[in-house]
Order: structure tokens, then C-alpha cells, then sequence
């Protein structure tokens, strides 16, 4: 069997749990984890959380959302990307995906921009950055918009020599299972705009002002804002706080699978049975996924049975959240014909650290057989 995708952790990270769990161990694990983010990936203001979806709504409340604010966001994305927002009173715009990637087209968004516009959130798929990136941060600045990067795939990924998620006035990341690296479940929040500093530990630790009061910077520990229970919990952090040394050994590897994915499935793209795309040299990510795209649903339905018949599991990702039952109420009517494409025809391939290439060739020797008949 060769599953879509399945967890590493490692050793060290389960010796940091036993160790936790027995009290043996009295690390300030946030502290840790926090500080190896700032110097190794170059962020600044960090902080840790149950999950990308809390660390979404964190920026939420730090929009200070208003009646018929609006929140530009892919309808090609994970439901977090929206609900978020809305869950705290924004009217959710739709933007449409790139012609040759799921990523969110900028001249999409810019075309859905109005004198209520408080934020953009980009989704950078597979840990691809969006085309235009840098030009659409200027653009928010500008207009004075902010903008989000829902970077939940992201971990290790850059564009040129900045990491993804330091080119937003926030960004969040997942530490879910699904991705590259994991601690089980959590959330990253990345803060680049100065004045949510003085608000946001707040909100993370139920809208009080615990941080000031444990720091003694406060005489009382009392409610000060609004917020919630956003912040990850002890057991987690000191799983990440083994995790997050091995990202480079991780993506390295996962970047080896992708390559082979490339190169042998090449033949199969120029005689057309399906398409993907080649990230641009300056998109150094970190292979998060490996995707094409079939030329209808009924092609992708009957290549996902034969491949699950071989005992190798593939999968669709997300479907428009446009066309959803709740998310419906926010169309506009505008035509985003790249969303349904992607939703119809996308198709994820198996590839995690411990995916052998042995594996991965019987995964494109099927893909080959599939297409022979």
C-alpha cells in the first residue's frame, strides 16, 4: 500500500514528549520554538497557536472587521481562509485562480478591490508562492489594505531569499498532520505590522492580560479585549520544538520525490493525458504536494479507482468555496471558471519523507498503465 501521505516524527520529539509527560523536562518550549523561527527562518514577532484556523481569526480581531468590511479570498482554498473572516462579520469577495496554477491570480483579486476592501488573503498552494506577490503588496499598501497570507503549506518555502509568510502584514502556518512538518495540530502566527503588536497577546490568551502579568509588568491578571483560547498547548510545543529542527531533511527529501514526479511523468504531460506546473526557479518551495490536473472530472474519477485498485491512494483538494452550501451566500454571480476547473480536475499523488523512489515509481508506472488503455 502506498498511502497519500503520513506523518514523521522524529525520535528526538518523542523522547521530548516522555519527557514532558513525566516532568522531566521544564523547557520553556514556546521560548524555544519561537526563537529557532526567528533564526532560522528570519521572522520576528511569532506566535504559537492551536492551529492555522485560530491564528487566522487572531488577524480576525486584529482587522477590527466593520459592518460590510469586505475580505478578498481565493474560492480555491481550504474553508479556513474564509471562515475566519467571516466569523467575525466580514462580506467575503471571491477571487479567481491562475490559468496554470491553483494559486490565486492577482489580476483576480485586483479587479474585486472597492472602497471597502479591509484585507486580501492570498493562499500559497503547495508552498508555491503567488505570481505578483511583491507587486501586490505594494498595491495594499497603496490602497492601504492589508494583506494575509494564509501560508498554512509553507513551512521552508521561499520566494527568491524571503520565506513565504514575511511579505504580508501577517501570515499564518499549519502544523497539522497533513503537512510537512507536524506537531499533531497547531497554528503559527506570524505578526509584520507593528501596531498589532501592543494587541495581540491579548487576544491570544482569552482576551486578558496575562503576558504583561506574568512578565510582572501588570499588578492584576484581568479581561482586557476580546479573545479567545488561541494559544497551543504545552504537549504540542514540545513536540515542534524537536519537529522544527528537521525542516530542511524533510523538505530535501520531499523536493527529491517531487523531482522524479517531474521528470517521469513528462512523456504523459506532452502527449497531453493531463498537466502540472513547474515552479519557476525564484518559487524555491518546499514540495508540499505533487498535483496535476486531468482534462475533465470523469478522467480524474477513473485514474483515483484504478490507482486505489493498485492499493495507491491519491486525492482531490478543495472544493469552490463559491459553489458551497454556506459560502454561496457571498457570490457575486462573477464567473470563476479556474476555481471549478481545479475543483473537478485537480488530483494529488502520494509523497511524504518516508516515500521511497521504488514507490514513487510504482505510483507513475500505474499512472502509465492507466493511460495505455
Amino acid at each position: 500500500m502506498i498511502p497519500l501521505h503520513l506523518p514523521y516524527y522524529a525520535p528526538s520529539a518523542r523522547d521530548s514528549v516522555k519527557n514532558f509527560v513525566l516532568g522531566l523536562n521544564e523547557k520553556n518550549f514556546y521560548a524555544e520554538v519561537e526563537e529557532t523561527l526567528r533564526k532560522d527562518f528570519g521572522f520576528e514577532q511569532v506566535y504559537l497557536t492551536k492551529s492555522c484556523t485560530n491564528a487566522l481569526e487572531v488577524i480576525a480581531l486584529l482587522l477590527d472587521l466593520k459592518l460590510n468590511d469586505e475580505v478578498i479570498v481565493p474560492s480555491y482554498t481550504f474553508v479556513s481562509s474564509a471562515n475566519a473572516f467571516a466569523l467575525f462579520g466580514a462580506k467575503i469577495v471571491y477571487a479567481d485562480s491562475q490559468d496554470h496554477h491553483p494559486n490565486v491570480s492577482v489580476e483576480s483579486i485586483l479587479k474585486c478591490i472597492t472602497d471597502k476592501t479591509k484585507a486580501i488573503v492570498v493562499m500559497h498552494y503547495g508552498g508555491v508562492a503567488i505570481d505578483e506577490l511583491e507587486m501586490l503588496r505594494t498595491e495594499c499598501d497603496k490602497r492601504k489594505i492589508f494583506l494575509i497570507e494564509d501560508a498554512a503549506h509553507c513551512m521552508g518555502a521561499y520566494l527568491k531569499d524571503k520565506h513565504l509568510g514575511k511579505f504580508g502584514h501577517a501570515s499564518t502556518f499549519s502544523f497539522h498532520e497533513s503537512k510537512n512538518i507536524t506537531c499533531i495540530e497547531g497554528g503559527l502566527l506570524v505578526i509584520n505590522h507593528e501596531p498589532w503588536l501592543q494587541e495581540v497577546d491579548s487576544i491570544i490568551n482569552k482576551g486578558t492580560n496575562r503576558a504583561q502579568f506574568d512578565s510582572k509588568k501588570a499588578a492584576f491578571y484581568e479581561w482586557v479585549s476580546l479573545g479567545s483560547s488561541f494559544k497551543m498547548n504545552s504537549l504540542h510545543a514540545a513536540i515542534l520544538v524537536e519537529q522544527i529542527k528537521f525542516v530542511k531533511k524533510i523538505n530535501d527529501r520531499r523536493l527529491e520525490i517531487f523531482d522524479f514526479y517531474l521528470t517521469e511523468l513528462n512523456s504523459l504531460k506532452q502527449k497531453n493525458h493531463f498537466y502540472y506546473s513547474v515552479p519557476k526557479p525564484e518559487h524555491k518551495h518546499n514540495a508540499h504536494n505533487f498535483w496535476i490536473e486531468l482534462p475533465d472530472e470523469n478522467t480524474r474519477t477513473a485514474l483515483q479507482k484504478y490507482l486505489a485498485s493498485k492499493e495507491i491512494f491519491s486525492t482531490f483538494h478543495y472544493l469552490a468555496l463559491h459553489l458551497s452550501p454556506f459560502g454561496k451566500q457571498f457570490h457575486n454571480q462573477t464567473e470563476l471558471p479556474n476555481s471549478v476547473k481545479y475543483e473537478k480536475t485537480l488530483l494529488r499523488l502520494p509523497l511524504y519523507y518516508q516515500q521511497t523512489l521504488d514507490e514513487a515509481k510504482t505510483v507513475v508506472e500505474e499512472i502509465k498503465v492507466f493511460f495505455s488503455k
